[in-house]
């Protein structure tokens, strides 16, 4: 769901670019997990469901990267997935806002 496929370049400005490290920073995504989609029973399977919603979130900088990847649903009102805090989806909502706003999406 891109307006165009492929790789892009774009700029932002300072303050813009500033916004958003704060933003990783404050969410206290370097001490997230790195995948909150494995998740395994009490007898040792793992629950693997292939049509539910996924993101990933990441930010790569000179020496040094960082995923997260999130998978999360219930069953019943109850998770079947470890659940990312909510400070991943208050990022993963500001990012969307952001690129929106930008028309990359």
């Amino acid at each position: 769901f891109v307006h165009a496929k492929g790789s892009h370049k774009a700029h932002i400005d300072r303050g813009e670019l500033e916004r958003l490290v704060n933003l990783w920073f404050q969410s206290g995504f370097y001490a997230m997990r790195n995948d909150y989609c494995s998740a395994v029973c009490p007898n040792g399977t793992e629950i693997v469901v292939t049509d539910v919603q996924e993101s990933y979130i990441k930010l790569s900088s000179a020496g040094f990267s960082k995923q997260v990847h999130e998978c999360y649903f219930t069953i019943d009102d109850q998770p079947a997935r470890p659940k990312p805090p909510d400070s991943y989806f208050e990022l993963q909502r500001e990012l969307l806002k952001f690129v929106k706003e930008k028309r990359w999406v």
